[in-house]
């Protein structure tokens, strides 16, 4: 009797840690894991003000069952992230090259995210100006690019209608009520490496 209610003790306890949503990072180019990423989860809960939890410098981050039983039917999230650090990692004159190809046509970019990489400045296009700021990084006149973060991260299940406009994206929120329906999940998010357009095919340090 004893064993048996142990047992059931230890399998409530390994059900509870099972029943999570999990957001993980990884770099689109390779899908190897991105560390030291600050990720953000936003809840819409209908009529209230939206709460974001926030976890620092992880690849990982994990929303347990029993908080997002709190929040009442209709309740969507979106999430996302950023990572400062190491711009000139992974960049190099092959990229200015792979932009320069693009603006002419020659050999236009066919992933949204080497748009989102390409795109330096953050304007919502891909012009000579990116490429500026790709060389001014590469001869140290740049030590971070002036108005981007390093990386940016993007929901998995974002949708690219327009894949020459990805710009336009959009993001769909998700409903709690289906993750609480079939825990545990993993939610992914693309990570970026702002002027990285042409990603090496092996793991680099991220």
């Amino acid at each position: 009797m004893k064993k048996s209610l142990l047992l059931s003790l230890y399998l409530l306890k390994w059900a509870g840690a099972m029943a999570q949503v999990t957001f993980c990072t990884s770099f689109w180019g390779n899908e190897m894991p991105v560390t030291a990423a600050d990720l953000n989860i936003t809840l819409n809960a209908p009529g209230e003000t939206p709460a974001t939890i926030s976890a620092t410098g992880v690849p990982c981050f994990s929303l347990e069952d029993t908080l997002l039983d709190n929040y009442p039917a209709g309740t969507t999230l979106q999430y996302g992230g950023v990572k400062n650090g190491g711009d000139l990692n992974g960049v190099n004159i092959l990229d200015m090259v792979s932009i320069s190809s693009h603006i002419l046509g020659i050999y236009p970019l066919t992933s949204p995210y080497a748009f989102f990489a390409a795109d330096v400045n953050q304007s919502g296009t891909i012009t000579g100006f990116d490429q500026v700021h790709i060389r001014n990084l590469i001869i140290g006149k740049y030590e971070t690019f002036p108005n981007s973060a390093s990386w940016r991260f993007y929901q998995g299940n974002c949708m690219y209608p327009n894949p020459f406009n990805p710009f336009s994206n959009t993001c769909p929120a998700v409903s709690v009520e289906e993750l609480l329906a079939s825990p545990p999940d993993t939610l992914h998010l693309a990570g970026v490496k702002i002027g990285e357009t042409v990603p090496v095919p092996e793991p680099h340090q991220i």
